[in-house]
């Protein structure tokens, strides 16, 4: 990516987000050209330290507030025109309205950068490999999280059978392209690359979790759980585009799924040719991962005692603690609403 002199600063003064690695070489340069004329005391290493710290703590106060205006927006915004509009029209409009006040809230990013940021060592067919894997994940973890409700006796309501009641052509752009693209831009735009500043991996944990819990269902949330953590790994790493593409497929795997199942029957020759050629992409995706992409996921992973030292502040902050409640919370509150119906 080519930046001029004055791109590679956003409009607070910060490091442009989205030239990660020819930032952090030119970083390494002045700090080593800057050490051999001038070594810092231990007075301004603290100093500079202590002012990191503020700046996180800074940013992970503008996350809560700003998905706390994010979900009460939205849900505001759905009680008012879910009675008088499309279902889908009333999704797009409270996603897309929120996020453009959470935008002013956040610290600045250019989306144009973030969409054309890619690593050089991905390919565009590697988006096979990563539905495959995200496929695999959401299979085994639905399955166990499945088996526990079982056990437990726990019923949830279902998120397809809502979407299938209710599907119209708004609701359709919604699920597989507007409603991907905002939540995109949100957590893995906004929130995962503010928070990437300070530590990857944890920006990767917190913003997995909260995207998984936001969907304000339990067998849900722990169920995209796997799949939030491969977006918001493939979206740090390699491809913001990337990320959004798997998110849209994945989407739309679940919409192509359903309406074979409508209009064929669940045991029908077409539903289990479907079937079969998934189960094949999820082995394909298996073996490549044990092969090499392990290999991969340990490389990417491997932080430095700085940014392990940041991963531990942005879990144990305040903030995430209160962030999490909040969710719960609404999720509990979402609950109590849906059997009342």
């Amino acid at each position: 990516m080519n930046y001029n002199e004055n791109e590679k600063y956003d409009s607070n003064g910060d490091i442009n987000l989205f030239d990660q690695e020819n930032n952090n070489s030119e970083l390494e340069e002045e700090n080593q050209l800057s050490n051999e004329n001038y070594e810092l005391t231990e007075e301004e290493i603290m100093m500079l330290s202590e002012a990191k710290e503020n700046s996180l703590k800074l940013v992970m106060r503008k996350t809560f507030f700003s998905l706390l205006i994010y979900v009460l927006v939205g849900n505001l915004i759905a009680s008012l025109l879910a009675l008088f509009m499309d279902f889908g029209l009333v999704m797009i409009l409270v996603v897309t309205i929120p996020l453009l006040l959470v935008a002013k809230q956040l610290p600045f990013i250019k989306l144009k950068e973030l969409f054309k940021y890619k690593r050089n060592d991905i390919k565009k067919t590697d988006i096979i490999y990563f539905f495959g894997l995200g496929l695999l994940l959401n299979a085994i973890i639905s399955l166990a999280v499945a088996f526990i409700l079982q056990k437990l006796g726990l019923q949830s309501t279902s998120v397809t059978q809502t979407i299938q009641t209710q599907m119209s052509p708004m609701l359709l752009i919604y699920v597989v392209l507007v409603g991907p693209i905002v939540e995109e831009i949100l957590y893995r735009g906004y929130l995962g690359q503010n928070l990437a500043r300070f530590s990857k991996n944890g920006a990767i944990i917190f913003v997995s979790i909260v995207f998984a819990i936001s969907h304000l269902n339990i067998e849900q949330s722990f169920s995209i759980m796997g799949l939030a953590f491969l977006v918001t790994y493939i979206g740090l790493n390699y491809s913001f585009l990337m990320a959004t593409i798997l998110h849209i497929l994945n989407n739309a795997n679940s919409i192509i799924v359903l309406n074979l199942v409508e209009k064929f029957g669940e045991s029908s020759a077409v539903v289990n040719v479907y079937s079969v050629a998934l189960i094949f992409l999820m082995i394909y995706a298996a073996i490549r991962f044990f092969r090499r992409g392990r290999f991969d996921l340990k490389a990417n992973i491997e932080s430095s005692p700085e940014e392990k030292k940041y991963t531990k502040k942005i879990l144990t902050s305040p903030y995430t603690f209160m962030i999490l409640a909040f969710y719960l919370i609404m999720m509990y509150l979402t609950y109590q609403a849906q059997s009342l119906l």
